[in-house]
């Protein structure tokens, strides 16, 4: 199990739809902030200067995957990453 923050360090007022392809994620906090109840995801709103933290566990997945902001232009941008899990 990881846990990752990933923050939007954005000036302006784009947000950026988080998406994490292969394995969902258990969405814990939001600007530092414990959720009550903590939601299973795939894709959440990093709103700008904002964070949110989760939990991740890929067990049942080995290999390379993909996460990226879900705004096509973002996307196009660059605003992508391989992710690769290993045991």
């Amino acid at each position: 199990m990881e846990e990752w923050t990933v923050a939007n360090n954005s000036h302006s007022h784009a947000h950026h739809p988080f998406h994490l392809h292969t394995n969902h994620f258990l969405l814990t906090a939001v600007n530092g902030r414990p959720l009550t109840t903590p939601v299973w995801h795939d894709t959440v709103d990093v709103p700008p200067r904002s964070t949110i933290t989760f939990r991740l566990c890929a067990e049942d997945f080995e290999g390379r995957s993909m996460l990226h902001c879900h705004h096509l232009q973002h996307e196009d941008e660059g605003m992508m990453q391989i992710v690769e899990y290993v045991r």
